[in-house]
Parts: C-alpha cells; structure tokens; sequence
C-alpha cells in the first residue's frame, strides 16, 4: 500500500484482491460441489444399470446364460460408445454388451465392489463398477460389471465450469465496477472539500461552505470554527493595536506640548499625569493580548487549586490584617487557561482585600455547567449608581487606595472572551459583592 498515494486507489486495490479471492474460492467450491454431484448422480445411474441387468438374467433349461431383454440405455446397443456391461462366471465372460463388440473388460480389474479405472476399447479412461449375486438357477456366482467413459462426466464437469467461469468474471467485472463508482461517489465530498481548501488558500472565500456528509460535516465545522477563531484572534490583534495606538497618541500630544520650544522647563505634574495614564493603558493592551478565546483553551482546571496560589500571594501582600474565607466545590471545574482564571481570582481578591475592614469570603460553585464564582468583603462597598462605571477602563472611584483602576475592568474582559459576565452588588457582609459567571463545561 505505500504505493498508492490515492485513498481511492487503495480502496479499489483492497476491494479488487478481495473480490478476485473470493470468487476463486466460489469458483473452486462450487466445482467440487459440482464434480461431487454429478459422479455421485452417475454412480446412482450405474447402481440402476446393475440392478436393471440383474433382473433381465436368465438361464436356459440347458443351463446357459442368457438375457431376456437388451438393457434400456440404447448406448449399450451402439458399439464403443462409452457404455458397456459384462458379465463373468469362474474368470469366463459369459455376456457382454453390443457396445463393447469383440472385446472384453479386463478381467483381472475390480475384484471388490469398488469402483477402478480401466481402459476402455478405444483406450479411452473408464471407470468399473463390480456387483456380485448369485442366480437362483445357475451354480456358479455371477460378476457383473458395468463401465462408463469418464469423459462424459469430465464434458459435463468442463462446461459447468466454463459457464461458471464466465458467470463469475462478468459477475467480478459488475463488482469492480460498481466498487469504482461507489470509491467515485464515496469520495466525492473529500475532493469537494479539497478544492474548497484551495479556494480557502487563494482568498476566494472565508470559509468552507456547503452540504456535507454526516462523517466530514464535523470537520468541516471544526475547521470552519477553526479559521473563524484565527480571524477572530487577528481582529483583536488589529484592535488592540489600533486602540493602543490610539491610546498612547494623547498622552504624547499633551507631553510634546509640554515641552515648549522657547526652552522652558516641562510641567513635571502634567508629564507624570500622561505617563500613569501611559502605562495604564499598556498594562490593559498586555493583558487583553494575553487572552486567547475560550474555544482554544481545551484543559480543565480545578478551581480549589488555582484559588491557592492566589490567595498565599494575598495574604503575603496584605499581611494578617483580612481574614480570606474560603467555600469552594470540591469538585468544581473550569474549562480554560489555569493563568486567565488565576487573574480573576487575583484582582477580584486584591481589590476586596484592598477595601475589606478584617474580611474577605471567596466561594466557587459549579451548577448546570456553570461556574458561579463570588467574593465579598466587609468594606463600605460601592453605590449601585456608581458600580456600572466602577467596571470602565482605567475609572477608580476613590485615590486613597494604591492601583490603576483596571482590576474590574480587566476581570469583565476575561469573562466576555469566555463567555461570561461580572456583577456587582451588595454583600451579605456588608461590602462589595462580585459575582463571575462562567461556563463550566
């Protein structure tokens, strides 16, 4: 097979080898069968002639032996025509049939019942049959035996098989050809697919279209998902970039104004204002660009054991002063990057611990594959007018805590590339409640 780089050719190669042997092996059985039966159907036919010969023996008054009547089969009658019978007494023949003429059948040949070969008159191949009786009137045991040309049953044999073996190659031609077209037809959607991918390549279309079988509509689907994710990916790399460029263009401006031709010296308040909101904009870009979508994350991740890292980095920024407590679901799961879940756990956990008074709850908890996850803390919490702009880019409510302000921000973006959502809202303790939801599966 490593020769046949073509699917089809292989196809039709196995189907060809595989129709030509078994075939054979039908040609060669029924044969047998056939050979099997019709010596078997001429045996019967002699056993009749024996019998038949048997009954039409007579013996005179004088004591000789003779025959009432000819033997039906007319090719005893007709000399050397592959049919003959002979019947013997003491090592002497005593009868013969017409169609043996002037000779006789070896008298040596056959002493038991069973069937011998002999040559015949004309020197053909025959095959002997021998039966013993005795007559009730003649003293002396009678030997009949009865011998057929093999040739006949060898003719019969030869154009069965003859027409077997045309029947059997037409029948093979038939198969091979009804195997070519189903390889055709059964191949068709691959070559269709084939010259959709060299269209995909030339920039002819966007993606494979078109009705495909149920066993290569999974491909098609998977590739088809596959290259949208990749125009996805590429879009949001060009966002990005547009929106960091276009990010970074006005803190520029106000910094190249800043720097006044006549020589004086720069504002050092306004500069160090244009590069805060510099470098927050390109901490947001990086961690976009660290996203990938959620179709491309195919491991799962164990919540209990992404949540321990975090919180160990928590509490040895914030030291003793909060309490974390934590409620996870042994068995919850998330299907996606380790690193993307751990920054949600990162900067939910430090903006609670940031504002918390003594404590902070985290609970994680998988249901109809989806993966609530909620921190709460006992800190003054945000008004619920305010909490939707508390979630825009780079907004902080209050300056009297360290940070940028991307914490929710960045938190919302990851749950939309995974497709999930982030609430605020009231806790039970008292402060901000931050609720995450996620599919599970």
């Amino acid at each position: 097979m490593r020769g046949l780089r073509s699917l089809g050719a292989r196809l039709v190669a196995v189907s060809l080898l595989w129709t030509v042997l078994a075939l054979g092996a039908a040609a060669f059985m029924l044969s047998k069968l056939y050979r099997e039966h019709v010596e078997r159907e001429h045996a019967e036919r002699i056993g009749g002639y024996q019998d038949e010969l048997a009954s039409v023996l007579e013996v005179t008054a004088d004591g000789r032996l003779v025959l009432q009547r000819d033997l039906s089969d007319p090719l005893f009658q007709r000399p050397y025509s592959g049919l003959y019978w002979e019947v013997f007494a003491d090592g002497r023949s005593l009868l013969h049939s017409r169609s043996l003429w002037e000779r006789s059948l070896d008298v040596a040949a056959g002493e038991g019942n069973a069937p011998v070969k002999l040559a015949g008159p004309e020197g053909q191949s025959l095959t002997v049959w021998t039966r013993t009786v005795r007559h009730p009137d003649f003293p002396s045991p009678l030997v009949m035996r009865i011998a057929a040309d093999d040739a006949r049953t060898g003719r019969m044999t030869a154009s069965f098989t003859r027409t077997l073996a045309i029947s059997l190659a037409l029948l093979a031609i038939g198969l091979m050809a009804i195997v070519v077209a189903q390889v055709h037809f059964g191949l068709a959607p691959l070559r269709r697919l084939g010259r959709a991918m060299t269209q995909l390549r030339s920039g002819e279309v966007d993606g494979v279209e078109g009705d495909y079988p149920s066993e290569i509509r999974p491909l098609v689907e998977d590739l088809n998902a596959v290259l949208g994710e990749n125009r996805e990916l590429l879009d949001r790399a060009r966002a990005q970039a547009g929106n960091l460029a276009h990010a970074l263009k006005t803190p520029l401006a106000v910094i190249r104004n800043s720097l006044a031709p006549d020589g004086s010296p720069p504002s050092a308040a306004a500069i160090g204002a244009e590069v805060e909101r510099m470098h927050r904009a390109i901490e947001r870009h990086l961690v976009r660009a660290r996203v990938a979508p959620a179709q491309l994350r195919g491991r799962y991740v164990r919540i209990r054991e992404a949540l321990e890292d975090v919180i160990r980095a928590i509490r040895h920024i914030h030291g003793e002063r909060i309490r974390i407590d934590v409620a996870i679901d042994p068995e919850a799961r998330f299907r996606g990057d380790a690193a993307d879940l751990q920054e949600i756990f990162g900067n939910l956990l430090d903006n609670a611990a940031k504002w918390a008074r003594t404590q902070v709850r985290v609970e994680a908890l998988e249901s109809d594959a989806r993966l609530c996850i909620r921190v709460e803390d006992d800190g003054p919490g945000i008004a619920p007018d305010r909490r939707a702009e508390a979630i825009r880019r780079g907004v902080r409510l209050d300056n009297s805590r360290p940070g940028s302000g991307l914490g929710l921000q960045i938190v919302d973006e990851l749950c939309q590339v995974y497709g999930g959502s982030l609430e605020l809202g009231s806790a039970a303790l008292g402060g901000l409640s931050a609720k995450v939801n996620l599919p599970s599966r």
